[in-house]
């Protein structure tokens, strides 16, 4: 863990946690057909 700006957000991150949020959503549509 030797990263001098961990304050700093990664976009890989950022990516990351829109992508979980996508498929947060995609899985309550699932669950939800109407």
């Amino acid at each position: 863990m030797t990263t001098p700006q961990s304050d700093e957000p990664q976009p890989r991150d950022i990516a990351l946690e829109q992508e979980t949020e996508d498929q947060a959503i995609d899985l309550e549509e699932q669950s939800d057909p109407e």
